[in-house]
């Protein structure tokens, strides 16, 4: 469907990867520029602290069919390659703070002069206008708190509830998706590219737009209620006699009444005083969902899937997910694709919200590891070269496809030892630095995890007299990078310290870096980055 529509993707979290993740379903080529230890999301489940899913099926909903580039963007080279990349460019799609962007040049002024034709689209929390425009906003906080769901939805004297995980980041990654392909047909048409901005808190207004444009104009609006307080009683929940809920949808007034009463063996409430209007029906509410729950208890919900259906009532069972995944209509629409997984095996999970008569919206391919790309855009840009020798700049993760499992922005470093730069395992550290400067090497001992002091102490007096030398090239440990790790030198590196050091001390260009934590694509250089470049969630 958009087969030939180049996407760059420069963001993290949910919402805009998220509108990516749709377009890539659909055919685009989806290209995500991420900090060197990853987008954060990648680390779902090990933030939660917990080892217990080796797989992050929610990163990979929204990233599944992506080509991966990691590049530290608080520096100039790193910046210079996203420049590039957006030449050829149909879409760039971001969520960092429109501040940020302006200072790194990645601005929808500096994008349009490269490439006019081009679409950028800008996902924030707030709105790219206002005092807000650089304020950081999760879904829960923007699309939910701020834009009065959660006020509305909670009802009078509970306390608010959150929402749950990334429900309007998902909505509002639909709106820029439906925003951008609106803003290309347009571009085909004239040859001029867009801004197309989306932001969680506009999104939020306009899923509960029936009832903010009703208190807007008449100032007045019903929040949700207890179930026995409901507007419309008959429009409701009900738990049948096996344990079941099931949803009753009807009609305000009288169109669906008739059709009730005959379900549910209540004619006899068609002449009650109290119930023979939906104004008196409002009016007596708790009475009448009490002759409801009454009813309904005597029967199973297979009885009631009958009952109903019989009378055209509109009703669900409200189910739960292992229910969903077992239901034949839910499969029927088109609801669950496989995911594919990097080891050629895949697991079930949500397709992408639409579907085409005769194009196949089933994931692409699976989520990408960080970086694992990088070598090969590099070289489609001409940047290729020399990948190994300039990695140690802290720019790009040239993405070595040859390692089993990639290293997460928190979790994993490579430590050099002996004849050559060995991985040291497994070994958290914290996802945010300390320091902003750029780190010193004092403490460069503490975390020679899995090395043998006693036997290799030559070794590491060579490898911390190497780093120190490249520690005088421009940028080497770029800013942002974690103090406590070393340098990931990647696959294909010099097989002996020596080599390594001679190559080093050679290095006159920084170009591309490794990944050996989180750089924080928002930071400049020098500064702390922030938690999350992101606005939605």
């Amino acid at each position: 469907m958009l087969e030939g529509i180049k996407v760059i993707e420069m963001a993290t979290y949910i919402a805009a990867p998220a509108a990516g993740g749709v377009m890539a379903d659909w055919g685009a080529e989806v290209i995500k520029v991420e900090p060197l230890g990853g987008c954060p999301m990648r680390n779902f489940f090990a933030t939660a602290m917990t080892d217990d899913y080796p797989d992050n099926p929610v990163f990979a909903l929204d990233n599944r069919g992506k080509r991966a580039l990691a590049v530290n963007t608080s520096t100039d080279e790193g910046t210079d390659i996203v420049r590039k990349l957006v030449t050829d460019a149909d879409v760039f799609l971001t969520n960092v703070r429109p501040g940020q962007l302006e200072k790194q040049g990645l601005d929808f002024d500096t994008l349009h002069a490269i490439n006019p034709k081009m679409i950028y689209a800008s996902v924030t929390g707030f709105g790219l206008e206002g005092d807000e425009r650089d304020k950081p906003g999760f879904d829960t906080a923007a699309f939910w708190a701020k834009s009065g769901i959660g006020w509305m939805m909670t009802p009078k004297g509970a306390s608010p509830v959150p929402l749950r995980v990334a429900v309007g980041d998902h909505i509002t990654g639909i709106s820029t998706a439906s925003g951008i392909l609106a803003a290309l047909l347009r571009a085909q048409k004239t040859g001029k590219g867009t801004l197309v901005e989306s932001s969680l808190v506009r999104s939020g207004a306009y899923v509960v737009g029936s009832d903010f444009s009703t208190f807007m104009r008449y100032g007045r609006i019903a929040r949700s209620r207890p179930r026995h307080e409901a507007v419309v009683p008959t429009s409701n929940f009900f738990q049948t006699s096996d344990g079941h809920w099931l949803f009753m949808n009807s009609r305000p007034g009288e169109p669906d009444w008739p059709e009730i009463m005959r379900a549910t063996e209540l004619e006899h409430l068609a002449d009650d005083p109290r119930f023979d209007s939906f104004r008196n029906r409002r009016k007596n509410g708790p009475a009448l969902v009490a002759e409801f729950d009454a009813v309904f208890a005597r029967y199973t919900l297979d009885e009631w899937q009958k009952r109903l259906d019989a009378e055209g009532i509109i009703w669900s069972p409200v189910q739960s997910f292992e229910q969903a995944l077992e239901d034949p209509q839910m499969r029927d629409a088109g609801v669950f694709v496989d995911m594919p997984k990097t080891d050629g095996t895949s697991y079930t999970a949500p397709a992408s919200p639409i579907r085409f008569g005769d194009e196949s919206t089933d994931p692409k391919g699976p989520s990408p590891e960080i970086g694992e790309h990088t070598d090969e855009i590099l070289e489609m840009l001409g940047g290729g070269g020399g990948i190994v020798l300039q990695a140690v700049q802290g720019i790009v993760d040239p993405g070595c496809r040859e390692r089993g499992q990639r290293q997460h922005a928190v979790g994993r470093f490579i430590s050099a030892v002996g004849d050559g730069v060995v991985d040291a395992g497994d070994h958290d550290v914290d996802a945010e630095p300390v320091d902003p400067v750029v780190p010193g090497l004092e403490h460069l001992g503490e975390v020679q995890a899995g090395v043998d002091l006693e036997h290799r102490e030559g070794d590491l007096r060579r490898v911390e007299g190497l780093l120190r030398e490249a520690e005088h090239d421009d940028r080497v440990l770029a800013a942002a990078e974690h103090q406590h790790r070393l340098l990931e030198l990647g696959c294909d590196l010099a097989e002996d310290v020596d080599r390594l050091r001679l190559q080093l001390v050679e290095l006159t260009q920084p170009v591309v870096g490794v990944g050996v934590g989180h750089a924080n694509q928002t930071s400049p250089v020098g500064s702390r980055p922030h938690r999350s470049h992101e606005h939605p969630s």
